[in-house]
């Protein structure tokens, strides 16, 4: 695997409302993969070229050339490179009070995925920055290109929430919605549709950038957070519940998710 990485000095009046604190080219092998538990930066990311997967509270997504995600400070970041079809990749990590602020005046403290994003424009500019300004002068230019990255994405996101989804992928995520605590295949799904199982796959990972089978576990977790904070039932039985068969796999599943426990979530 090969990177081009630029790090940048924080300032000397630090702390500041926004720092830099990398930024750089990832050329992602099979083995990418990183893990940080309650993050303190934000990482926001460009894909050139692959795929991988991102997992994170709004769902697991499948990010490919042309996409863009944010990973959030306080989040547990997951984050790996497809084994066959690695990831390309040009990448900002950055932290500070200012990032959230404006993050929350966007409304895009709860947004991850962005299929079909063009970002590439403000990395470059970002990347440049840091080749020919000096020292912790950089992150005053950058943190004008963030604020622009910020408002390009809040346009592209409220473009995209004005585009209905097609008849089918609305009645398919209707379904799950209703169904997902019960036991669904996929190929149930299919027939609901009059589509195969490839199709249904190909159709909802295209407009709702995840798997019907990720997209019910993920419903799944989230109806659990709201049983583990608002009721005293036993794990076990919020597991079954919740559509999980085993609480073990619950337990592990829902750490995975969220970085900690389903006790630790409750208390």
């Amino acid at each position: 695997m090969r990177e081009e990485i630029y790090q940048f000095t924080p300032s000397e009046f630090s702390p500041r409302p926004f720092e830099v604190e990398l930024a750089g080219i990832s050329y992602c092998d099979g083995t990418y993969h990183i893990i940080r538990n309650h993050s303190s930066i934000l990482c926001m990311e460009y894909i050139i070229a692959g795929s991988g997967t991102i997992e994170t509270p709004e769902g697991i997504f499948h990010p490919s050339a042309g996409d863009t995600y944010l990973l959030h400070q306080g989040e547990h970041h997951n984050y790996y490179s497809d084994k066959k079809n690695p990831w390309t990749k040009i990448w900002m990590n950055c932290y500070g009070d200012l990032v959230s602020n404006l993050l929350s005046s966007y409304d895009l403290l709860h947004t991850h995925y962005l299929p079909k994003t063009p970002t590439e424009s403000f990395f470059r500019d970002i990347l440049t920055i840091a080749q020919t300004i000096p020292g912790s002068q950089a992150a005053d230019s950058i943190c004008l290109i963030f604020h622009k990255f910020l408002q390009f994405i809040y346009m592209k996101k409220r473009q995209m929430s004005l585009t209905p989804l097609p008849s089918t992928v609305s009645f398919m995520k209707h379904y799950l919605d209703e169904h997902f605590r019960e036991q669904i295949r996929i190929d149930d799904l299919a027939h609901q549709v009059y589509l195969s199982h490839s199709q249904v796959i190909r159709l909802f990972r295209c407009y709702l950038g995840t798997t019907p089978i990720e997209y019910v576990e993920n419903r799944r977790i989230e109806y659990a957070k709201i049983m583990l904070k608002n009721t005293r039932l036993p794990i076990r039985e919020i597991a079954e519940q919740s559509g999980f068969s085993d609480e073990h796999y619950f337990s592990g599943y829902f750490k995975k998710k969220t970085g900690i426990s389903p006790r630790t979530y409750r208390s």
